[in-house]
């Protein structure tokens, strides 16, 4: 599944009190939190941190490092 959520023009947003939600793992790769993305597909888009000004009203996208098990 996508996660997301939006941000407002103008409001600020503070990371840390959001809980980073979890990607279910399959039989060969668990899955770390990497961040909030302004984009789900493009892997060159901008990672949103603390410091982001919100210039418009976006939606921000988990995204995840694959972790190979064993």
């Amino acid at each position: 599944s996508l996660w997301y959520f939006p941000v407002e023009e103008g409001k600020t947003v503070d990371l840390s009190l959001i809980t980073s939600p979890i990607k279910d793992e399959t039989e060969e790769f668990t899955y770390e939190f990497a961040g909030w993305f302004t984009d789900p597909t493009n892997v060159n888009a901008g990672q949103f941190t603390d410091l982001t000004v919100v210039t418009k009203d976006l939606k921000l996208y988990a995204r995840y490092n694959e972790i190979a098990k064993g």
